[in-house]
């Protein structure tokens, strides 16, 4: 029997096609990405994200040119699986062996959430590489960057027979179910209760705080090591094993006296989500808000973002807008105008951003979510 040999593009358009995308969609493409990612995950998860992104690369590294731009690719299809519902991860498994913290992600069951639009995002993996929709089902779903939606007809009925098929309705307030609502400086006070209530922490080695007094449109210059600084401040301390850990220290010219882990053991989001959240507070009452901005873009409008958004917030947009890929590597949503003002309320409100229309901010926010 000969064996054929086929170029890269070949390969990659013999994939696209088996992941249900078109032929000529390249592999840098958020859409093959997400779905590569999936596939993978339905043999492999639950795992440390590390592990998903070794088997990942593992498969695809003959078909670019470099390992280390797929890397980062792979990394941001994780994390916009994991902010779209196809993951959830689950903080602090203990590493058996090496007592090690770390983060898994589990492949959530095949679900879907309806819009306020009407249309229907698709989310979920089905174990060992299944297809959990029928041909004529699968053929109606359109892939958006990472997200999968369905948009129905007005005469169709998808949700009833999505349910058929054995796929779970998530209502739209269980699939965001964001914290309550809460002032800055009470969301701030109860984090420095919890502090004060801790024991004494003593010196942290490998210790990072997010620097309030520096640019909140530029997240990375805000990650320091800590010197003369004296005070509360949110941070990240490595650990010998497993990703850092996401924390709330008391500093006394730069020496740490007082430690908590985020989150709380009551939250059930992400230490990175809590952490990013409490930073909010604490620039809001510095008088330096973090940031969004808001441009007309063709048909819609655009909301960018300097810093990232806590998951909640992130899948509160996506019931609305569309994630768009920016350059920078900035969150950036598209929404129509009837949602802009919603949206921006909950953006005041909730996370006590505000808006800008200084054009500054360019860099890449780059975050580090582990």
């Amino acid at each position: 029997m000969a064996v054929t040999t086929l170029a890269p593009d070949k390969v990659i358009a013999e994939c696209a096609i088996s992941l249900g995308l078109s032929a000529d969609i390249g592999i840098q493409s958020r859409e093959f990405l997400g779905a590569t990612v999936r596939r993978v995950a339905s043999v492999a998860c639950p795992c440390a994200a590390a592990t998903l992104r070794a088997r990942v690369i593992e498969a695809l590294q003959h078909l670019v040119i470099t390992s280390k731009d797929l890397t980062d690719l792979i990394d941001d299809a994780i994390e916009g699986l994991t902010v779209g519902g196809d993951f959830v991860e689950i903080v602090s498994v203990v590493d058996a062996k090496t007592a090690a913290r770390t983060n898994w992600l589990y492949a959530t069951p095949p679900s879907f959430v309806v819009r306020e639009s009407g249309t229907i995002a698709v989310l979920g993996v089905a174990p060992d590489g299944q297809d959990f929709l029928p041909q004529n089902v699968a053929k109606r779903i359109t892939a958006w960057g990472y997200t999968r939606v369905l948009r129905p007809d007005p005469k169709e009925n998808w949700e009833h027979d999505l349910c058929d098929l054995g796929l779970v309705r998530i209502p739209e307030d269980a699939w965001c179910k964001r914290p309550r609502v809460e002032m800055p400086a009470d969301h701030l006070a109860s984090h420095e209760t919890r502090l004060n209530a801790g024991l004494p922490s003593g010196a942290i080695r490998d210790l990072e705080i997010l620097d309030p007094s520096r640019s909140p449109t530029y997240y990375p210059g805000r990650w320091i090591i800590p010197t003369h600084h004296s005070g509360t401040y949110v941070a990240r301390r490595k650990q010998e094993f497993g990703n850092p850990l996401w924390c709330f220290v008391r500093l006394e010219s730069g020496t740490a006296t007082r430690v908590i882990d985020l989150p709380a053991r009551v939250f059930r989001w992400r230490g990175c989500d809590a952490a990013w959240h409490l930073q909010m507070a604490i620039d809001h009452l510095r008088g330096a808000p973090q940031l969004y901005q808001v441009n007309k873009h063709e048909d819609v409008y655009r909301m960018r973002f300097f810093s990232p958004l806590p998951l909640w917030a992130q899948r509160r947009l996506l019931l609305v807008a569309m994630n768009t890929e920016a350059s920078n590597g900035l969150p950036t949503y598209d929404l129509a105008a009837e949602d802009l003002a919603s949206e921006e309320a909950f953006l005041r409100n909730e996370l006590w951003l505000k808006r800008t229309d200084n054009s500054n901010g360019e860099a890449r926010y780059a975050p580090n979510n582990s």
